[in-house]
């Protein structure tokens, strides 16, 4: 594999929540945009020669907001428990299971899968939630946590969230 794919495309902001039966999701699940868009990448030929990086630049997953009932907010010292991000995260899952076939498929075609965490989406850092998305997107996906800026390109593309003041 290569040590860089030669095509970085970000998407941002995706807040994928619980899917059809979640009404504050933001009906990323109609149609199937998002799993047909990463199906197409995929099947291009860049996609079939895995040059390619999805760079999901923060708040893919609506941690914020699904699942409210599973957040009981018992302490200020942290956004919320492991496993409340879990019980978020299977809600999340639920909600998307095509999505997260797709990204696995695409990183079985050699290309890379990074999530970044954003604002919405601090439960990244929890390592059972990155092993559980591992285990749904396939067992390459990289997280980039805790960084303000992530470089690409030598340093050529500069990726940032935005949210440092929140």
């Amino acid at each position: 594999p290569m040590s860089e794919p030669d095509i970085t495309l970000i998407l941002s902001d995706l807040h994928l929540g619980g899917g059809a039966a979640d009404a504050g999701d933001d009906h990323v699940h109609q149609g199937a945009p998002l799993a047909r868009l990463i199906a197409e990448q995929t099947a291009s030929p860049e996609g079939q020669a895995g040059r390619l990086e999805l760079f999901f630049n923060g708040d893919f997953l609506e941690f914020a907001q699904a699942n409210q009932p599973a957040f009981s907010h018992r302490s200020d010292s942290a956004w919320c428990t492991q496993s409340e991000s879990m019980a978020k995260l299977e809600t999340i899952l639920a909600g998307h299971a095509n999505v997260f076939q797709a990204l696995a498929l695409c990183q079985q075609a050699g290309n890379r899968v990074t999530l970044a965490a954003g604002n919405h989406d601090v439960d990244l850092a929890w390592p059972q939630v990155q092993q559980r998305l591992r285990e749904a997107a396939g067992p390459g996906l990289r997280f980039e946590i805790g960084q303000t800026w992530v470089a690409r390109h030598g340093g050529a593309l500069q990726i940032g969230h935005g949210h440092q003041q929140d």
